[in-house]
């Protein structure tokens, strides 16, 4: 089993996932891509796949292939999200089956790469020199109630309370379990998410010698900070 270092990046179709596949790519990882129309003018990676991620039974299918094709991936960054914008005055017309939608993608595939990557990083327990991260693209929605934004934040807080027990359950071996949510200075929303400041930080933290703290926190041009 190859232990290349093999990065794997769940929503690259555009913005945040193409700057990161770019980062990883440079700093000498193998770059799979999952997204909606498996973009091939994604030059850094060296797999692509189409898979729509409202349906968790397929996740397993991409690791295995990612797994056979490049090695078993150290890094994993889950970077899908699904949103559907309510009226703030009416958040309860979301109906259940876009309920489901929303969560599937926001929550339920993202657990679903989580337990295969844990199923990687202890394959990779021989080699002690790779990183083992998962980094899941948060955003202040873990802490703070937006009605309009009700399908996306409940995926965001959901998510946020697994990537935590994560955090602390395997802290012990070493490995990683990131929440990162970009943030304003004075700790507001940073509005849209800025892509390259995303990736330089998701390969800050696939580069700590131990794992930092779950819910990371940072400013553009400032990195880490505490709200």
């Amino acid at each position: 089993m190859s232990t290349s270092r093999v990065a794997l990046i769940l929503g690259a179709g555009s913005g945040v996932g193409r700057a990161a596949c770019t980062a990883f790519h440079s700093q000498g990882y193998r770059v799979a891509v999952v997204s909606r129309s498996a973009s091939e003018d994604l030059k850094d990676a060296e797999l692509s796949l189409k898979v729509d991620l409202s349906d968790p039974a397929k996740v397993q299918d991409v690791f295995e292939r990612v797994t056979r094709e490049l090695g078993v991936p150290n890094v994993i960054i889950y970077n899908a999200y699904h949103l559907y914008p309510l009226p703030s005055s009416d958040p309860l017309s979301l109906t259940l089956p876009d309920f489901v939608h929303s969560l599937a993608v926001n929550t339920t595939s993202a657990y679903a790469a989580a337990l295969e990557a844990v199923r990687g990083f202890a394959a990779l327990s021989r080699d002690a020199d790779a990183p083992k991260v998962f980094i899941y693209t948060g955003n202040i929605l873990s802490e703070r109630v937006m009605p309009a934004l009700l399908s996306l934040g409940v995926g965001k807080a959901a998510s946020a309370h697994w990537v935590e027990s994560a955090a602390e359950g395997y802290k012990g071996k070493g490995w990683g379990f990131y929440y990162v949510d970009q943030r304003s200075p004075d700790g507001f929303p940073a509005g849209k998410a800025d892509a390259q400041a995303h990736a330089d930080t998701f390969v800050e933290l696939a580069q700590r010698p131990s794992p930092g703290l779950w819910q990371w926190t940072f400013v553009k041009g400032e990195g880490y900070k505490s709200f």
